[in-house]
């Protein structure tokens, strides 16, 4: 079923180690993403902003 309405959502990184080898080097605002359950897609995003991936844990 599409929804055609913006949500905001906030997303987190589940493995510590993924930091810094793989999502700092690429989200950045304008990357696409989609969310999943299992491996089904349920819904598209793009990234508006980033507020910690960049501070220290």
């Amino acid at each position: 079923m599409a929804i055609d309405k913006w949500l905001f959502a906030r997303m987190y990184c589940i493995f510590p180690e993924f930091r810094l080898k793989v999502h700092q080097k690429l989200v950045r605002p304008g990357t696409s993403f989609h969310c999943v359950e299992g491996n089904h897609i349920v819904a598209e995003g793009t990234v508006t902003r980033i507020t910690g991936l960049f501070e220290e844990r």
